[in-house]
């Protein structure tokens, strides 16, 4: 039975409460953050060379957010942010989580775990064909590591390995972990 009520974004004032209480690593992540949400809904154009990735590799493009409420509670308030999006370079049986976190006042209550399961079975409902979840992350690979996902290693060791799909381009930091979760 869902928790929450999953809400897409449609306007950057969606984003604020989240915004500024959501923290995302540290500032240049916050910036990026905020930046992501206006691309969203279409208040900025994606960055140039990431279009032109797309273009170039083709295949299907998926990015997805939604800001999670309590189900049942009116006004809304808001709890946290989720986000997935299928990257082209990546095989097509997986998907990213992007953008996923809690405000400080749900933190350490369950919240995460459960709108990390609201998430999986949204992205099963939606992407059938998907078999797994990866993240990014460079602060909470033991709260994924709790909720069942495998450590892979950082971005540039498993670059040093030739892990498909992980290089350079990725544009995050090559100290970042990656780990990947079975759904």
């Amino acid at each position: 039975m869902s928790q929450y009520k999953l809400i897409e974004p449609v306007s950057l004032t969606d984003y604020i409460p989240i915004i500024k209480d959501v923290k995302f690593g540290n500032l240049d992540d916050q910036i990026q953050f905020v930046g992501s949400c206006a691309q969203y809904v279409g208040l900025l154009e994606p960055r140039r060379k990431v279009s032109k990735i797309i273009e170039k590799i083709g295949g299907p493009d998926v990015w997805e957010q939604r800001i999670a409420y309590w189900k049942d509670d009116y006004p809304l308030i808001p709890l946290g942010i989720t986000g997935w999006y299928l990257w082209p370079p990546f095989d097509l049986n997986r998907i990213w989580l992007g953008w996923f976190g809690i405000r400080t006042e749900f933190e350490r209550r369950g919240c995460g775990k459960l709108l990390l399961n609201e998430t999986v079975q949204e992205i099963k409902l939606n992407y059938p064909y998907i078999k797994w979840l990866f993240v990014f992350t460079d602060d909470a690979a033991q709260f994924y590591q709790k909720c069942g996902f495998e450590k892979l290693g950082t971005i540039q060791e498993l670059c040093n390995n030739s892990y498909p799909g992980i290089d350079e381009n990725t544009g995050f930091n090559m100290d970042e972990i990656v780990l990947r979760k079975n759904i």
